[in-house]
């Protein structure tokens, strides 16, 4: 819902419409301006890194509980194998973590802390 929609409008005033207020007939001051600072590269590898390192075995373990605990001529129970499947997608987001993280350390060792201003 907008807040230009006719169910967000208030009911009108039986005396009229009323007068707006005197800072809206004047003209919009300059204000301080907007600065966006873009994110350093990176921080969303290191960020999706840490955060697969950390769910990936858990979401295999429940993964492979969900599937039961496998029939008895087979070798290597579910529960194990998504436990195992886990560790290994999550060894994969401490290495993209990892990656991330050298990314970011070597864009903050080459800003001017002065100028903020890559070399």
């Amino acid at each position: 819902m907008t807040p230009n929609s006719d169910v967000d409008r208030p009911a009108a005033d039986p005396a009229g419409p009323a007068a707006p207020p005197p800072e809206a007939d004047s003209p919009l001051e300059p204000g301080r301006p907007v600065v966006l600072v873009p994110t350093p590269p990176g921080f969303w590898p290191l960020l999706l890194g840490v955060a697969l390192a950390a769910l990936a075995p858990l979401l295999g373990f429940l993964w492979g509980g969900a599937l039961g605990p496998g029939q008895d001529e087979q070798a290597l129970s579910p529960i194990y194998l998504g436990l195992f499947i886990g560790v290994l997608v999550g060894s994969l987001g401490v290495v993209l973590a990892l990656w991330g993280g050298v990314k970011l350390y070597r864009h903050n060792r080459s800003v001017d802390p002065d100028t903020g201003r890559t070399d």
